[in-house]
């Protein structure tokens, strides 16, 4: 019972996902700020800000504000772009691992090293689905400052904006803690601190490489992200999908 306890509150539970959330949130903003060649915040920036799809939308409508409620039903529309090829490139590399379970993924693949770079493609794919789960630039559709003020957030502030702010922060450590455990699955047979401190290696070049794809890109019109998701991510999902049916019976298990 104290062992389970403390995987929901400490770690890798609450405590460890609050901790960790604001210093990735400092991490990325850090990093995109340097890309665009400016300083960007103090580390305590994360502090002084101060769940998933569904709630942002239904937070948004309740509010009844015009700005809120697009940036709902953006944020809803948005859903049914990036999260079918974000599925697939799960699917992909779970046909693979001939496994559902994370961990048994991750067991696979520490165990044929060689075979995670045959799941390269849907890496990249998931990780612009990513970009789109967590409403990062290009895909800040819902949240867009210039336009809808904040999105469906307009009319939150104090503490109820903490709490959504932590939420997404917490969903980026998530997001790229899957990545890392589905597509990353190194260092599995070191000793079990430098397997943490790999995993915390893992996230945080996950969280780079947001950070860096953020920079290269201004924001996409709806039509222009969905379009752009059915058209080429989850043709190339599929692709991925298929290409690992083919391997699962050529290469040796």
């Amino acid at each position: 019972m104290a062992k389970v306890l403390f995987h929901i509150l400490i770690f890798p539970g609450l405590f460890f996902l609050f901790i960790f959330g604001f210093f990735t949130e400092y991490v990325d903003r850090k990093l995109y700020a340097r890309f665009q060649n400016r300083i960007g915040p103090p580390w305590f920036q994360p502090l002084a800000l101060t769940i998933p799809t569904f709630a942002y939308f239904l937070g948004g409508w309740y509010s009844r504000s015009v700005y809120s409620m697009i940036g709902a039903v953006r944020s809803l529309t948005q859903l049914f772009a990036y999260e079918v090829p974000l599925f697939l490139c799960i699917l992909a590399s779970a046909l693979l691992a001939d496994t559902w379970s994370l961990s048994g993924m991750v067991t696979f693949y520490s165990h044929h090293l060689g075979y995670w770079f045959c799941n390269i493609i849907g890496f990249g794919v998931a990780l612009i689905c990513l970009l789109g789960k967590l409403e990062k630039v290009p895909f800040d559709i819902p949240e867009a400052e210039t336009e809808i003020v904040a999105g469906s957030f307009t009319e939150y502030n104090g503490r109820l904006l903490a709490f959504i702010r932590m939420s997404f922060n917490i969903e980026m450590v998530v997001g790229a803690s899957m990545l890392a455990a589905v597509f990353l699955p190194f260092g599995l047979n070191l000793p079990p601190a430098a397997i943490f401190l790999f995993y915390l290696i893992q996230v945080l070049f996950i969280i780079a490489a947001i950070s860096f794809l953020r920079s290269l890109f201004a924001r996409l019109r709806l039509d222009q992200m969905i379009n752009f998701c059915w058209k080429y991510l989850a043709p190339l999902a599929f692709l991925q999908v298929l290409f690992n049916l083919i391997l699962k019976v050529v290469l040796p298990r």
